[in-house]
């Protein structure tokens, strides 16, 4: 599947094995975290973003994109 997350680690050459190492999960788990299918709690987020520098806007588009409003 193709998700903003999945394309931006491709794009950096980071494997989902290599995001699995650094959660200390299962390569499963990353695969549905990147696919957007299981909810990624801030303190994963921040990790990912201090280890590789993935945005956070990547990490969660829909949070993030959703206009608020006026």
């Amino acid at each position: 599947m193709c998700t903003p997350m999945n394309d931006w680690l491709k794009a950096h050459g980071i494997g989902q094995e290599q995001v699995a190492d650094t959660l200390k999960v299962s390569v499963s788990t990353v695969s549905r975290i990147v696919n957007y299918k299981t909810n990624l709690n801030m303190r994963r987020a921040m990790i990912l973003h201090a280890e590789y520098g993935i945005p956070f806007d990547v990490m969660y588009p829909s949070q993030l994109s959703e206009e608020v409003p006026v």
